[in-house]
Protein backbone atom coordinates (compact mmCIF):
# COMPACT_ATOMS: atom_id res chain seq x y z
CA UNK A 1 0.00 0.00 0.00
CA UNK A 2 3.07 2.45 0.87
CA UNK A 3 4.44 1.37 -2.62
CA UNK A 4 1.44 1.98 -4.12
CA UNK A 5 1.06 5.70 -2.12
CA UNK A 6 4.32 6.82 -3.19
CA UNK A 7 4.06 5.83 -6.74
CA UNK A 8 0.97 7.67 -7.51
CA UNK A 9 2.47 11.02 -5.90
CA UNK A 10 5.50 10.61 -7.79
CA UNK A 11 4.92 8.54 -11.31
CA UNK A 12 5.99 9.90 -14.50
CA UNK A 13 3.05 11.58 -16.47
CA UNK A 14 4.41 11.11 -20.07
CA UNK A 15 4.99 7.05 -18.61
CA UNK A 16 1.36 6.40 -17.03
CA UNK A 17 -0.46 7.82 -20.21
CA UNK A 18 1.11 4.88 -21.86
CA UNK A 19 -0.87 2.28 -19.86
CA UNK A 20 -3.63 3.94 -18.54
CA UNK A 21 -5.77 0.85 -18.24
CA UNK A 22 -2.95 -0.23 -16.07
CA UNK A 23 -2.66 2.82 -14.59
CA UNK A 24 -6.51 2.83 -13.38
CA UNK A 25 -6.23 -0.72 -11.96
CA UNK A 26 -3.53 0.61 -9.85
CA UNK A 27 -5.79 3.26 -8.90
CA UNK A 28 -8.72 1.24 -8.33
CA UNK A 29 -6.98 -1.25 -5.97
CA UNK A 30 -4.95 1.02 -4.08
CA UNK A 31 -8.74 2.99 -3.34
CA UNK A 32 -10.31 -0.35 -2.22
CA UNK A 33 -7.69 -1.35 0.02
CA UNK A 34 -7.38 1.99 1.49
CA UNK A 35 -11.41 2.43 2.14
CA UNK A 36 -11.23 -1.36 3.15
CA UNK A 37 -8.92 0.24 5.85
CA UNK A 38 -10.62 3.11 6.88
CA UNK A 39 -8.13 5.42 5.50
CA UNK A 40 -9.93 7.18 2.32
CA UNK A 41 -8.37 10.74 3.78
CA UNK A 42 -4.98 9.48 3.28
CA UNK A 43 -5.69 8.11 -0.09
CA UNK A 44 -7.21 11.85 -1.27
CA UNK A 45 -3.58 13.18 -1.80
CA UNK A 46 -2.53 10.20 -4.12
CA UNK A 47 -5.76 10.01 -5.86
CA UNK A 48 -5.57 13.80 -6.46
CA UNK A 49 -1.84 13.14 -8.02
CA UNK A 50 -3.17 10.72 -9.76
CA UNK A 51 -5.98 12.82 -11.61
CA UNK A 52 -3.08 15.23 -12.63
CA UNK A 53 -0.49 12.83 -13.99
CA UNK A 54 -3.25 10.64 -15.82
CA UNK A 55 -6.13 12.96 -17.79
CA UNK A 56 -4.15 14.12 -20.92
CA UNK A 57 -6.06 17.35 -21.18
CA UNK A 58 -6.59 19.77 -17.90
CA UNK A 59 -10.57 18.89 -18.27
CA UNK A 60 -10.82 15.10 -19.05
CA UNK A 61 -12.54 12.51 -16.93
CA UNK A 62 -9.76 10.28 -15.87
CA UNK A 63 -10.92 6.75 -13.70
CA UNK A 64 -9.23 8.16 -10.74
CA UNK A 65 -11.80 10.98 -10.89
CA UNK A 66 -15.01 8.76 -9.32
CA UNK A 67 -11.78 7.14 -6.86
CA UNK A 68 -11.02 10.70 -5.36
CA UNK A 69 -14.47 11.94 -5.11
CA UNK A 70 -15.44 8.16 -3.21
CA UNK A 71 -12.54 8.89 -0.71
CA UNK A 72 -13.51 12.47 -0.61
CA UNK A 73 -17.30 11.73 0.46
CA UNK A 74 -16.06 9.14 3.12
CA UNK A 75 -13.90 12.30 4.65
CA UNK A 76 -16.08 14.91 4.57
CA UNK A 77 -13.90 17.13 2.36
CA UNK A 78 -16.76 18.11 0.09
CA UNK A 79 -15.23 21.31 -0.78
CA UNK A 80 -12.15 19.62 -1.85
CA UNK A 81 -14.45 17.00 -4.36
CA UNK A 82 -15.72 20.12 -5.72
CA UNK A 83 -12.63 21.17 -6.97
CA UNK A 84 -12.78 18.12 -9.69
CA UNK A 85 -16.31 18.38 -10.47
CA UNK A 86 -16.31 20.93 -13.11
CA UNK A 87 -14.43 21.77 -15.94
CA UNK A 88 -11.44 24.20 -15.21
CA UNK A 89 -12.72 27.74 -16.55
CA UNK A 90 -16.48 27.39 -16.08
CA UNK A 91 -19.24 28.53 -14.13
CA UNK A 92 -20.99 26.25 -11.56
CA UNK A 93 -23.96 27.61 -13.16
CA UNK A 94 -23.66 25.43 -16.53
CA UNK A 95 -23.28 22.45 -14.77
CA UNK A 96 -20.86 21.07 -17.50
CA UNK A 97 -19.65 17.64 -16.47
CA UNK A 98 -16.02 16.56 -17.49
CA UNK A 99 -15.36 16.09 -20.86
CA UNK A 100 -15.94 12.00 -21.98
CA UNK A 101 -12.48 11.38 -24.13
CA UNK A 102 -11.03 8.40 -25.83
CA UNK A 103 -11.04 5.55 -23.38
CA UNK A 104 -7.99 4.19 -25.31
CA UNK A 105 -5.85 7.64 -23.51
CA UNK A 106 -7.18 7.70 -20.17
CA UNK A 107 -8.71 4.12 -19.50
CA UNK A 108 -12.09 5.13 -18.80
CA UNK A 109 -14.81 2.65 -18.76
CA UNK A 110 -18.35 3.63 -18.66
CA UNK A 111 -18.29 2.28 -14.98
CA UNK A 112 -16.11 4.80 -14.22
CA UNK A 113 -18.32 7.43 -15.67
CA UNK A 114 -21.63 6.03 -13.47
CA UNK A 115 -19.58 6.46 -10.19
CA UNK A 116 -18.63 10.11 -10.98
CA UNK A 117 -21.67 11.18 -12.28
CA UNK A 118 -23.30 9.63 -8.53
CA UNK A 119 -20.37 11.06 -6.19
CA UNK A 120 -20.57 13.95 -7.91
CA UNK A 121 -24.01 14.52 -7.11
CA UNK A 122 -23.52 13.27 -3.26
CA UNK A 123 -21.06 15.50 -2.91
CA UNK A 124 -23.89 18.48 -3.89
CA UNK A 125 -25.74 17.17 -1.65
CA UNK A 126 -23.81 17.51 0.55
CA UNK A 127 -22.60 21.29 -0.15
CA UNK A 128 -26.53 21.61 -0.41
CA UNK A 129 -26.40 22.36 -4.35
CA UNK A 130 -29.59 20.34 -5.16
CA UNK A 131 -30.32 21.67 -8.39
CA UNK A 132 -26.45 20.45 -9.58
CA UNK A 133 -27.17 17.21 -7.55
CA UNK A 134 -30.06 16.31 -9.49
CA UNK A 135 -28.29 17.48 -12.87
CA UNK A 136 -25.12 14.98 -11.56
CA UNK A 137 -27.76 11.92 -10.79
CA UNK A 138 -29.28 12.69 -14.25
CA UNK A 139 -27.00 12.23 -16.27
CA UNK A 140 -25.86 8.38 -14.72
CA UNK A 141 -29.36 7.32 -15.40
CA UNK A 142 -29.17 9.28 -19.00
CA UNK A 143 -26.84 6.82 -20.78
CA UNK A 144 -27.89 4.19 -23.11
CA UNK A 145 -28.03 1.25 -21.92
CA UNK A 146 -29.53 -2.82 -22.56
CA UNK A 147 -29.35 -3.25 -19.15
CA UNK A 148 -29.46 -1.33 -15.99
CA UNK A 149 -26.41 -1.77 -13.54
CA UNK A 150 -27.16 -0.77 -9.46
CA UNK A 151 -25.18 2.45 -9.91
CA UNK A 152 -28.02 3.74 -12.12
CA UNK A 153 -31.01 2.59 -10.34
CA UNK A 154 -28.80 3.96 -6.91
CA UNK A 155 -28.54 7.32 -8.96
CA UNK A 156 -32.43 6.83 -9.56
CA UNK A 157 -33.43 7.05 -6.07
CA UNK A 158 -30.98 9.82 -4.70
CA UNK A 159 -32.94 11.74 -8.10
CA UNK A 160 -36.03 10.96 -6.90
CA UNK A 161 -34.72 12.54 -3.00
CA UNK A 162 -33.03 14.88 -4.07
CA UNK A 163 -36.54 16.23 -6.91
CA UNK A 164 -38.53 15.87 -3.03
CA UNK A 165 -36.46 17.85 -0.88
CA UNK A 166 -35.97 20.70 -3.87
CA UNK A 167 -39.40 20.88 -5.35
CA UNK A 168 -41.71 18.81 -2.76
CA UNK A 169 -42.53 16.00 -5.10
CA UNK A 170 -40.52 13.15 -6.93
CA UNK A 171 -40.02 14.51 -10.40
CA UNK A 172 -40.38 12.22 -13.13
CA UNK A 173 -37.33 12.27 -15.42
CA UNK A 174 -37.64 14.63 -18.85
CA UNK A 175 -39.29 12.75 -21.44
CA UNK A 176 -36.38 12.10 -23.28
CA UNK A 177 -35.08 9.64 -20.73
CA UNK A 178 -38.12 7.77 -20.72
CA UNK A 179 -37.32 4.55 -22.02
CA UNK A 180 -34.72 3.97 -19.16
CA UNK A 181 -37.26 5.93 -16.65
CA UNK A 182 -39.15 2.52 -17.28
CA UNK A 183 -36.42 0.14 -17.37
CA UNK A 184 -35.52 1.75 -13.59
CA UNK A 185 -39.36 1.50 -12.86
CA UNK A 186 -39.32 -2.05 -13.73
CA UNK A 187 -35.88 -3.07 -12.15
CA UNK A 188 -36.64 -2.20 -8.43
CA UNK A 189 -37.40 1.78 -8.03
CA UNK A 190 -41.08 0.82 -7.62
CA UNK A 191 -41.77 1.27 -4.05
CA UNK A 192 -39.31 4.58 -4.18
CA UNK A 193 -41.36 6.13 -6.73
CA UNK A 194 -44.52 5.18 -4.35
CA UNK A 195 -42.80 7.11 -1.51
CA UNK A 196 -42.59 10.03 -3.04
CA UNK A 197 -45.96 9.85 -4.18
CA UNK A 198 -46.98 10.51 -0.49
CA UNK A 199 -45.53 13.79 -0.21
CA UNK A 200 -46.88 15.17 -3.48
CA UNK A 201 -47.64 19.27 -2.66
CA UNK A 202 -50.37 20.47 -5.75
CA UNK A 203 -49.42 23.97 -5.82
Amino acid sequence: MDTSREFLLSCDASQVQLAPEKFAEICRKFTELMVAKGRARIAIAPLRSAVQRSRPSPNALTPAHPLLLQCCLLGKFYSLAEDHLYPQGTMRAQFKCLDVVDPKTTGLVVKDFFLYCYYGGMTLVGLKRYSEALDFFLRAFAVPATQVSAIVVASYKKYLLVSLLLHGQGETPPSLYLSIYLCLCMGGCVHRERLTSFFFIPF
